[in-house]
């Protein structure tokens, strides 16, 4: 069952939703045939798992399975890390932290993407950065332009 539920919250990160948030179909389906491996290798066995004598094999494949999930979930913390990186919008990162934000999925993912909060913060703070006026060498004014018509500049008169 524990196995069960690790693939399922692997596959409710990653999947059609994560492409359409991210543009990234390639790096999304990466991930998902990894998981995909995964699970063909429980499902392809070559022995008997719950025969007594082969205890000893299934611990192996447990110890691989286990290991294999550690790697997707480096895999899928340093996506999600790459996608607040580059993505274009404070609220592209919002949107897609709120998505994610009720889906159930391992520990290290959901607390990968709740520090994604701040992130969506700091970018929401540049964007407004860049779009503050620009200082302006004469006096009560808050913002010189360039003319529109390829003249002087344009002051923009400080109305407060």
């Amino acid at each position: 069952m524990v196995m069960m539920q690790a693939v399922g919250d692997f596959y409710a990160v990653m999947g059609e939703e994560m492409i359409a948030l991210t543009g990234q179909r390639e790096r999304v389906e990466a991930v998902t045939n990894h998981i995909q491996g995964v699970v063909k290798m429980i499902e392809n066995l070559e022995f008997d798992a719950f025969h007594v004598d082969n205890s000893r094999m299934w611990a192996a494949v447990m110890v691989t399975f286990w290991q294999e999930v550690s790697i997707i979930e480096f895999d899928i913390r340093k996506f999600i890390d790459d996608v607040f990186k580059t993505v274009r919008s404070a609220e592209v990162a919002f949107d897609t932290v709120m998505t994610f934000q009720h889906i159930s999925t391992r520990d290290s993912v959901s607390a990968v993407m709740k520090t994604k909060f701040s992130d969506v913060l700091d970018r929401y703070d540049k964007q407004v950065l860049s779009h503050r006026p620009k200082p302006c060498p004469h006096a009560g004014h808050v913002e010189c332009q360039p003319c529109p018509h390829g003249g002087h500049a344009e002051c923009v008169p400080d109305r407060f």
